[in-house]
């Protein structure tokens, strides 16, 4: 690969579960980033894959995906990072609700961008409230309240803000799975806040009969 092609390669690494054109051009700051996607299918770099609505995503493989993060410098991660946050903050506020499935495809996406912000200390806030405007009746909203509770308290050591997201999937839970599932979190968070085994009894009870 030329250096532009392996830069583009090594910042393609920032996306988890697959990209489309556009997100691509964006996080790698290139408008014509086509021949440069189609140039590493060709070397096997990269799968292309048609998506639900029958366009075209991106993807790469685990072992190759670490090995494109790896090649970035060190300096140049947390921007990219953060541009890969952008790109999804964007469509989240840009989906309307009526068109929320348009970001199904986006969810490993939006997982990673969360887990990104909780990493480099930044508020995932803003995403997370971006992604519930956008899929209010999603019950994929609700799980990645979940998700960004569990990095607060394990990644970041944050249990007050981890115990309000875990309140706010509460509230969305759709299903027993799901109610169950955001419990089982409200004890954990107690836990870490050290509060009394019998607080956290209620919320365990009826995550096991659920």
């Amino acid at each position: 690969l030329d250096e532009a092609s392996a830069r583009v390669f090594g910042e393609l690494g920032a996306f988890a579960g697959g990209f489309d054109t556009a997100a691509a051009a964006a996080v790698c700051r290139r408008e014509t980033v086509r021949q440069t996607l189609d140039l590493l299918v060709s070397h096997s770099l990269l799968q292309r894959l048609p998506d639900a609505r029958g366009g075209t995503r991106f993807t790469l493989l685990r072992l190759v995906a670490e090995f494109a993060r790896q090649s970035v410098p060190e300096a140049e991660r947390a921007a990219l990072r953060q541009r890969h946050r952008s790109v999804y903050i964007e469509r989240a506020r840009a989906t309307p609700r009526r068109a929320a499935d348009t970001l199904a495809d986006d969810d490993a996406n939006l997982r990673q961008a969360i887990a990104s912000a909780v990493a480099d200390e930044h508020s995932a806030d803003e995403l997370c409230e971006a992604v519930e405007r956008s899929r209010a009746d999603d019950p994929q909203a609700q799980a990645l309240m979940v998700v960004l509770s569990e990095l607060l308290i394990n990644g970041a050591g944050r249990p007050e803000l981890a115990a309000h997201w875990a309140e706010r999937a509460l509230e969305r839970a759709h299903d027993d799975a799901s109610r169950a599932m955001s419990l089982y979190m409200k004890a954990r968070i107690a836990w870490a806040r050290t509060l009394s085994p019998q607080d956290m009894r209620p919320w365990l009870d009826e995550a096991l009969v659920l």
